[in-house]
């Protein structure tokens, strides 16, 4: 395929901006390679998609197939064949695909690991065995299959904390748009056990601890059970918003859905749909704003279903609250003129966006592509803006972070809440999320309190700004108690930001030292800290905190603030970008020109920048505009703000 160069994404008059994507699974082609990857965002272009969520993990093992592994040069998970050598498919695939504005969302299956066992390649999961769920009979039986597969117990606070941390890999070392997970749920009702009774942080002792329950609760009909069973895959989409969200990532802001469940008709009520029968509770993911969309599994022939197909387009739109829905069409399973009327009706009735799986072409030739642009996608457009990430439209934000003791264990179950505000309960790591926080223009100021029954109570200030996520972590102890408030979070290089402590003390103790961190930069003190003003000289997002230190030797640290720094401007005539416009500028001038009506001299390169007019040479008229600007070394532009 080839690809004219990208035109920018606009709005189109007649289609409100929609999430437009294809899943591309790991069974066919796709990204296995620089040719497939080539052709899948030539196809994604040609039939308008402005999305493309390929599996890059579908299982956590090598086999040798070029199905299993990982599609990323990962360092936890085993590596697909595709992925083993210097080729990396998810880096390239980015590449690719943001060269023609189409985004990428990776497709994740998180708790299902292989197909046999031991977990051939995964030297972490096969030392712990005790981190996979089984059923009621299975149990002390050592690792077996449930509903075919060897999953992970979405209760172990292991498991949870291993599956975080392949969310990390991918949004701190990949410009990635977004994470997708898939089968976030349980395969069958009947399991959630450990594979071992002795694991003390399994799923079922949890469970067990938290409601004062005796005995191993059957595997149906306990109300408590189930609804615990619910929390523990509620707690993992929590976790994973809180994380996407806090990466360092220069595509922020991320985008974090989940594939959901839709069987049958939609009911009435969310409680009797097959979702809830598999513990996955998406409703109220949407409704808490654990995820910013949810992409319901519309999967029906529409000869024969339609009417299935309709009323999930309907349940999930009226159960979205303020965030997103992207009905997902099966185009396995109709004809093109079906999935066409299929996703105009999904657009019809108000949906954020569409789907369709898979990306292989069920017609044959890939000629759903030019379908696709001719009938459903008939102009390009961008995916909807989250008004809810954005510090612009937003009112709201999220304050997460870990409550441990003193020895920096999580403390399980705690209570975590704001006053005259929600509270939530923090999962088997410590970790609590709290979502839809009310925040102020400037940012609001909030008193979070962790409670107890064993450790008591840790509070910590903290302030949140709209749009944004402020980490607070907490600690039962009497060492420090500390937070920071800045009065901007959005500045260009070599600007100042003032950033105000408070500090509170216990058992008499005071200041002894304290350490500022500005990103790589420190900033240490003696004594209690007092209010800073900082510049920022680095240009990126600039993760800052501060770490105080009392006369008992107890450390505190604060909440973390990141100040996203933008470049400076650039004058006409600064090539060098050094902030003036001297000799050295003229250098690269004079190797630009070349006269009118010529072409850059042979010896330029990034004449473009030079080229004042922007008509394609470099002659005196560009020169009448670099002598309007020069103004020597280390001074600014001679006329200011006009040269920029």
């Amino acid at each position: 395929f080839a690809l004219a160069p990208f035109a920018p994404i606009t709005h189109s008059t007649v289609e409100a901006a929609e999430f437009r994507s294809f899943c591309a699974d790991v069974w066919g082609v796709g990204f296995k390679s620089q040719a497939e990857i080539n052709d899948m965002v030539a196809r994604a272009v040609e039939g308008r998609y402005n999305a493309i969520s390929p599996q890059v993990m579908g299982y956590q093992v090598y086999t040798g197939s070029s199905a299993y592994g990982a599609f990323w040069h990962s360092n936890i998970v085993p590596r697909a064949p595709a992925a083993s050598g210097s080729f990396d498919p998810l880096a390239y695939l980015v590449d690719r695909a943001h060269q023609y504005g189409i985004e990428v969302h990776c497709w994740l299956v998180p708790y299902r690991v292989s197909t046999g066992w031991p977990p051939n390649g995964n030297a972490t999961l096969t030392a712990h065995p005790e981190w996979f769920m089984t059923t009621q009979g299975g149990m002390n039986g050592g690792p077996s299959p449930v509903d075919g597969y060897y999953l992970l117990d979405p209760g172990s606070p292991d498991a949870q904390e291993y599956l975080i941390s392949i969310v990390r890999e991918l949004v701190d070392n990949y410009e990635i748009d977004g994470i997708v997970y898939d089968y976030i749920r349980y395969t069958q009702p009947d399991a959630g056990y450990p594979t071992y009774s002795w694991y003390t942080k399994s799923g079922l002792k949890r469970f067990q601890a938290i409601e004062n329950y005796v005995g191993t609760p059957a595997p149906t009909g306990v109300t408590a059970w189930d609804n615990f069973r619910r929390r523990e895959v509620t707690e993992l989409v929590a976790r994973t918003r809180a994380e996407v969200a806090s990466a360092l990532n220069p595509r922020q802001p991320l985008r974090f859905s989940c594939d959901v469940v839709t069987w049958g008709y939609a009911p009435a009520d969310f409680t009797s749909s097959s979702a809830w029968a598999r513990f996955q509770d998406w409703k109220s993911w949407l409704q808490k704003g654990f995820v910013d969309a949810a992409r319901p599994m519309a999967y029906f022939n529409h000869s024969v279903n339609s009417g299935m197909y309709t009323s999930w387009v309907n349940a999930a739109i009226g159960w979205r609250y303020n965030r997103h829905v992207y009905i997902t069409t099966g185009l396995y399973m109709n004809t093109f003129a079906n999935s066409k009327t299929q996703l105009l009706y999904a657009r019809s009735a108000g949906a954020n966006g569409m789907g369709t799986y898979d990306y292989v072409d069920t017609g044959g030739g890939w000629s759903w592509y030019p379908y696709v642009a001719a009938n459903v996608f008939t102009s390009v457009d961008s995916p909807p803006a989250m008004p809810w990430r954005d510090p612009a439209t937003a009112t709201e934000g999220t304050i997460w972070g870990q409550v441990t003791d003193e020895l920096g264990n999580g403390v399980d179950n705690a209570a975590v809440g704001i006053p005259r505000g929600q509270t939530v309960r923090t999962d088997g790591n410590g970790y609590y999320v709290m979502t839809l926080v009310p925040a102020g223009a400037g940012g609001s100021t909030y008193t979070v309190q962790a409670t107890d029954p064993t450790y008591g109570t840790g509070t910590a200030s903290v302030t949140l700004y709209r749009g944004g996520i402020t980490r607070q972590d907490l600690v039962f102890s009497d060492g420090p108690i500390v937070s920071i408030a800045a009065d901007a979070t959005d500045i260009t290089r070599d600007e100042s930001v003032h950033f105000t402590p408070s500090v509170s003390y216990f058992n008499g103790a005071t200041g002894s030292s304290y350490v500022w961190h500005f990103g790589t930069e420190t900033v240490p003190g003696s004594g209690s800290p007092a209010a800073i003003d900082h510049t920022f000289t680095t240009v990126g997002d600039i993760e800052c905190y501060l770490e105080v230190t009392d006369t008992a030797a107890k450390t505190g640290e604060s909440n973390h603030i990141i100040i996203h720094v933008n470049p400076l401007p650039v004058a006409y005539g600064d090539f060098d970008e050094d902030g003036d416009v001297d000799l050295a500028d003229f250098g690269a001038f004079s190797a630009c020109f070349n006269g009118p009506n010529q072409p850059y001299a042979p010896s330029g390169t990034g004449c473009d920048v030079v080229d004042a007019d922007s008509d394609s040479d470099v002659d005196l008229t560009d020169f009448g505009s670099f002598q309007y600007c020069f103004n020597g070394p280390n001074r600014p532009p001679a006329n200011g703000t006009d040269c920029y």
